[in-house]
């Protein structure tokens, strides 16, 4: 496997936001508060897709990137925050411990 570098440019029209890239097994990439609305992040990696975190305030959105085998490559990402969705949409949530990073199989959640 070839390391990959992703050149990750996120665009959000709400700022401060916390970043977060994290790996398809559950690893922290890169952890980062954005304080501006249009930013350019590097990372290099050996996965073949990275999944990005967004949180503003209360709100959470998640976008699942899959990578291509080249070695340099450039995304454009755009996170928008307080929009209404109008449909009805199924998430996948994977819940993992908070100190070994290994599955929850058992959890209650509660979403307001």
């Amino acid at each position: 496997m070839i390391y990959k570098k992703v050149e990750l440019n996120i665009s959000c029209s709400n700022t401060p936001f916390e970043l977060t890239i994290m790996s398809c097994d559950g690893k922290v990439i890169k952890r980062k508060v954005l304080r501006t609305n249009c930013t350019s992040i590097c990372v290099c990696t050996k996965e073949c897709c990275i999944k990005l975190f967004a949180k503003y305030r209360n709100q959470i959105m998640c976008q699942k990137i899959c990578l291509n085998n080249m070695s340099c490559q450039n995304i454009f990402v755009n996170f928008v925050f307080n929009n209404v969705f109008s449909k009805i949409t199924n998430f996948t949530i994977i819940l993992t411990d908070t100190v070994y990073g290994l599955p929850v199989k058992n959890a209650l959640l509660h979403f307001k």
